[in-house]
């Protein structure tokens, strides 16, 4: 039996049964077959300022070189990168070209992807409807999705943080107000001292007992003194 698989990138040979075989192993070999984009797109329309990056993606033993090279619209200079991502430039149009090749027997082989790229300034060019509704069905970035689940788990704490300390702080200020309304009520509501009212002053005015036209005693709120008195009617 004779395998041969692009995954493995092996060939396995056997002979023989379960019980005896002989089993070969060669290294397989192939040239560059596949290439595509990731996005899988010919052209895409950048607003001036965002990022995107691009992915080529190719198939082939050994593993292909892939080169990036780019072609700005006002330029007769191209750019060249390698790897197999690279990242639009936010100002600029241009055609990108993504070139995989590798050598298989002496031979070269090579395939291309050809990417077109159209940068719009919003301050001087409005962005086509068509942009408009890409841009609001187009698939999220798995990396930019997670990016922004970080950026809001932050926001949420942040903002939990700013709450808890608002109600810490009224708590305190509902607190002291409390125990301030709860001194100021006891204190008026303590009885009044009762003030003891003033003691009239001493009449020294002299009382006489007039009886019997006799002498009698004269009466004085201070020390009893003894007074003569005389009798009112007149001695015949």
């Amino acid at each position: 039996m004779f395998q041969v698989t692009k995954a493995t990138m092996e060939a396995t040979c056997r002979v023989g049964t379960s019980s005896l075989e002989v089993k070969q192993t060669w290294q397989v070999d192939y040239p560059v077959d596949a290439i595509r984009l990731i996005p899988d797109v010919r052209e895409w329309r950048l607003v001036r300022g965002t990022k995107k990056t691009f992915d080529c993606v190719t198939l082939g033993n050994p593993e292909p070189t892939i080169m990036w090279e780019f072609f700005p619209q006002a330029s007769q200079t191209s750019k060249i990168s390698w790897g197999r991502s690279i990242e639009l430039d936010p100002d600029t149009s241009g055609v990108y070209v993504c070139t995989a090749n590798n050598t298989v027997g002496g031979i070269s082989n090579k395939l291309t992807k050809t990417l077109t790229v159209t940068v719009y300034d919003l301050r001087t060019k409005p962005m086509p409807p068509t942009m408009i509704e890409e841009l609001s069905t187009c698939k999220p970035n798995p990396r930019t999705t997670t990016e922004k689940a970080v950026a809001s788990a932050a926001s949420v704490t942040e903002t939990l943080n700013i709450m808890i300390t608002s109600v810490i702080s009224t708590l305190i200020i509902l607190i002291v107000v409390t125990v301030f309304a709860i001194i100021l009520y006891k204190y008026r509501a303590r009885p009044a001292k009762i003030q003891k009212p003033r003691r009239a002053p001493q009449n020294n005015r002299r009382q006489v007992n007039m009886m019997n036209g006799k002498l009698g005693h004269a009466h004085l709120q201070g020390t009893p003194k003894n007074i003569q008195m005389y009798n009112n009617a007149f001695d015949c």
